[in-house]
């Protein structure tokens, strides 16, 4: 007889993995920041008598090495999540909805780059031109409708981020953005958060939930939108390769085209008309959609012959 889920444990078992995340995270940041601020101390350029300019000093330190948390942070979890999606397997075992799938063509991993190329690139040129329009509209909207200014700035907090995240040495910014966080971000939001999903709901509702997650946890609404529909796509590709490192390699490749795209883009970009650049972001995004398209075609894993006995 197959053994039935409290509810209460199923919701745990979506919150206990953020908790974690955000758990360890600020256990990094206090043992970077009470470092840092006792070596102030110790040095005599501070003390806690002069706590705005302390404060600013802790900040802004915090701020200069979060590449080198991101690491550190991706080093602590990213076993400590594996050793999750390893416990699932087995949990999924005894709950006798374990599947085996059969062997792929690992050769169709190598477009995954190339989509999360295009695909950065694209919503790179896309999201920020959307958020634009909709502050203006929401500002036509305000003085028309209601007769009073309505300025919403979706931009400020991810431009103050964007100076944290691309800056140190470059070294560092490949590491953490490239390779630290497509890792641990990926064994989180899909491997445990979409995964876990699939147990209950459809591939779509799992896809928007966990992507939603994924999009919410950046914290501002540039990165939310994008993180929403890269998150979409990610848990699309973990679904049709049934590995992780599928969205692993997909996610690598749209943060490394991130990565190149600020530190090598001209200051202000390139000059091009409205038409040319929406002609250009429908041609990116449309390669995306075929690309993905293709991949839906060709890779198919089907469950394995002789499939796991319900125990």
């Amino acid at each position: 007889m197959q053994k039935k889920e409290k509810a209460g444990i199923i919701i745990w078992r979506f919150i206990y993995p953020v908790l974690i995340f955000f758990g360890v995270e600020i256990l990094v940041e206090s043992v970077f920041m009470y470092g840092h601020m006792f070596r102030l101390i110790g040095t005599g350029e501070y003390s806690f008598s002069d706590m705005d300019a302390m404060t600013k000093s802790l900040t802004d330190y915090i701020y200069g090495v979060s590449g080198y948390i991101s690491v550190i942070r991706a080093a602590v979890l990213v076993p400590v999540f594996a050793l999750f999606m390893k416990a699932d397997e087995k949990r999924d075992m005894a709950y006798g909805r374990y599947v085996k799938y059969g062997p792929y063509k690992k050769t169709w991993l190598l477009i995954l780059p190339v989509v999360g190329f295009i695909a950065a690139v694209g919503f790179n040129h896309m999201v920020p031109m959307l958020l634009e329009a909709l502050q203006s509209f929401i500002h036509v909207l305000g003085r028309s409708v209601f007769g009073t200014d309505w300025n919403v700035d979706f931009f400020a907090k991810y431009n103050e981020l964007s100076g944290i995240i691309y800056s140190g040495p470059v070294w560092v910014m490949v590491l953490s953005i490239a390779v630290a966080a497509p890792v641990l971000e990926e064994f989180l939001y899909r491997g445990l958060i979409f995964k876990r999903l699939r147990n209950y709901l459809k591939p779509v509702p799992s896809m928007l939930i966990s992507a939603f997650v994924f999009g919410i946890m950046h914290g501002n609404a540039v990165q939310f939108v994008y993180a929403f529909i890269l998150g979409i796509f990610m848990a699309f590709v973990y679904e049709k390769f049934k590995t992780i490192w599928a969205s692993v390699i997909f996610h690598a490749g749209a943060n490394l085209t991130s990565l190149v795209i600020t530190l090598l883009l001209p200051e202000g970009g390139y000059t091009i008309t409205l038409g040319a650049y929406m002609l250009l972001i429908v041609a990116e995004l449309a390669v995306v959609f075929l690309l993905l398209k293709l991949v839906d075609v060709k890779v198919d894993r089907k469950p394995a012959v002789s499939q796991q006995k319900e125990l």
